[in-house]
């Protein structure tokens, strides 16, 4: 399903569903009783990598217990680099849903932070303890209603979206936290033999929508005064970059 029907389904139904779920009361539980927990993420890959974070500091919390997403076909794969997580749902696949659904959550966690069908997805689920953000009537949904703002850089957001069932995390932005498979790393390396020796900054010039594209004149500036502090530059991207001149 596609990231513009996933949108307009929202915007039609997302509020009636909003209403009509709010019909569905879970019956509460206590934290310490956890065992299984759901994140929701839909969206693109930006959000999918900074949530990382977040899903191993509750690992770290409840390290006995299940941690599953429900997240798109276009985001999906980075989660395959977290070991904390053991099954990936498709939030754009109805069986994946459907199955995620029932699974009988102890939590769920809805991290996205506008659309109301996530939420309503959430409620669904019948989990004892429900957490997201209280950006709209969304809110209603959840036990737990967590303030947002886009002043927050976004990983610090989901950090502090985590707050009911891992306490307060402390967050170090410079410390790495994806785990890369080495049959990875090897086969990118052989792609920077023209950059020995230098720090890399990877730039992704891109977006699921024109809306969130930055201008590729900005890009080129910013890695042009990357070059002249010394360091490599490597640009990835969707594949209307290669129509452009970056």
């Amino acid at each position: 399903m596609k990231i513009t029907t996933l949108k307009f389904l929202d915007s039609l139904i997302g509020t009636p569903l909003v209403h009509a779920a709010r019909l569905l009361v879970p019956t509460r539980k206590n934290l310490s009783e956890v065992e299984r927990i759901l994140l929701i993420r839909p969206g693109g890959i930006g959000d999918a990598v900074l949530l990382i974070p977040a899903i191993k500091a509750i690992k770290q919390k409840y390290p006995e217990a299940q941690i599953d997403v429900l997240g798109e076909k276009r985001n999906c794969g980075i989660f395959s680099l977290c070991p904390e997580i053991r099954d990936v749902y498709l939030y754009d696949r109805p069986k994946d849903l459907w199955k995620a659904i029932r699974n009988g959550y102890d939590v769920v966690i809805d991290t996205e932070q506008w659309h109301r069908m996530s939420a309503v997805v959430g409620r669904l689920t019948k989990a004892p303890v429900s957490i997201g953000y209280s950006t709209n009537e969304r809110s209603r949904f959840f036990t737990h209603q967590i303030p947002y703002s886009h002043d927050d850089y976004e990983a610090e957001s989901f950090i502090h979206l985590i707050e009911p069932v891992a306490g307060t995390v402390y967050f170090e932005p410079d410390k790495p936290f994806l785990s890369v498979p080495s049959g990875l790393t090897d086969k990118v390396s052989s792609h920077l033999i023209q950059l020995p020796g230098r720090k890399i900054v990877a730039i992704f010039p891109g977006g699921s929508i024109p809306e969130r594209r930055w201008e590729v004149e900005r890009f080129r500036q910013v890695a042009l005064m990357l070059v002249k502090e010394g360091y490599g530059v490597v640009a990835a991207g969707f594949l209307w970059l290669r129509r452009q001149r970056f």
